[in-house]
């Protein structure tokens, strides 16, 4: 049998079972949304992303960091709510 499984991973002198001393915020349910799930959520080309939002007519994008964009998925899923609702009214 190998010591590979009996083999403690924690540090001498670290507590195995130390209690958490930060607090835990609790999960929202958002997450970011890419460029290419964004394009498959809604079937819209980029370019034609960037008019809409330019325009104000879409959600604006965030910026994760250098060369890193996303869109928040609830937003998303508000604004072809929207869409689908406007149709409906038509």
């Amino acid at each position: 049998m190998s010591d590979l499984f009996t083999t403690s991973t924690v540090p001498r002198g670290v507590k195995k079972h130390s209690p958490v001393t930060t607090p835990i915020r609790a999960f929202t349910g958002e997450r970011f949304v890419g460029k290419t799930e964004l394009r498959q959520l809604t079937s819209i080309s980029p370019q034609h992303i960037d008019r809409l939002e330019k325009t104000g007519l879409f959600p604006q994008r965030v910026r994760l960091g250098p060369g890193r964009v996303a869109w928040v998925y609830s937003e998303i899923m508000a604004w072809m709510d929207a869409k689908t609702k406007q149709r409906r009214a038509s």
